[in-house]
């Protein structure tokens, strides 16, 4: 029997040695996350560019054309955490409702047959019509002049343009951001501004029922690309 409690006295201390042994070292851990600074888009009265009421005399009836309406404009603003290298691409939830009034000006620019057009929904079947936005009038941080640029390639390569073009940046890999003036590479911002402009246009009236109330109900996406 004594011989047994010396064993287990024996094991006991051997575990306790084997214990003092494993905890004889500590492992530490150094974490966290570095991010990219974020940037934050805004558009003035809420994003919504809104044409009230228009009377269904309104839409153009005699000549069976499309019907243009005025040109609205909201200030746009980008503000980032940091200096940032970004671009704008679009998203628009009425694709496939566009009406491409081709040789129309809008925003002073003629519609041709591929000219990127965002829809303004559908009426019993019937698309309503369309419109098309840009971004002008850019500055950035301290009213700093910029040149606007243009991706077609994801950020690959960049072209020159008259402004950020919004319907351009919808399609696919397409991207839109600003520059340098002259320098065809993006530009770090902390924040830059501008007025965004749409113009729409109605579709025939041949294809409506003028008869019945009629929403517009354009709606796009526009979103903060990294680069």
């Amino acid at each position: 029997m004594q011989l047994m409690k010396i064993a287990l006295i024996a094991a006991a201390l051997a575990a306790a040695a084997g214990s003092a042994v494993a905890q004889d070292s500590v492992d530490i851990k150094v974490i966290g996350h570095i991010v990219p600074a974020g940037c934050t888009p805004s558009v003035s009265d809420g994003a919504v560019f809104d044409y009230g009421t228009i009377p269904a005399s309104e839409v153009v009836h005699g000549t069976d054309d499309y019907t243009i309406l005025a040109q609205k404009d909201l200030s746009f603003v980008l503000t980032c955490d940091a200096s940032t290298r970004v671009a704008l691409r679009t998203f628009d939830a009425r694709a496939g409702s566009a009406v491409v009034p081709v040789g129309k000006v809008l925003l002073g620019v003629p519609v041709a047959s591929n000219t990127p057009v965002f829809g303004l929904g559908t009426a019993e079947g019937k698309k309503i019509g369309g419109y098309v936005s840009i971004i002008k009038e850019v500055t950035a941080d301290d009213n700093t002049a910029v040149g606007y640029l243009h991706s077609a390639d994801s950020g690959k390569t960049w072209v020159s343009r008259p402004n950020l073009d919004l319907g351009q940046a919808s399609l696919p890999q397409h991207l839109v951001t600003v520059s340098s003036p002259g320098v065809k590479a993006p530009l770090a911002v902390k924040s830059f501004s501008g007025t965004i402009s749409i113009q729409a246009v109605v579709n025939k009236a041949s294809e409506l029922n003028l008869a019945h109330v009629i929403n517009l109900d354009g709606q796009a996406t526009i979103q903060v690309v990294y680069l």
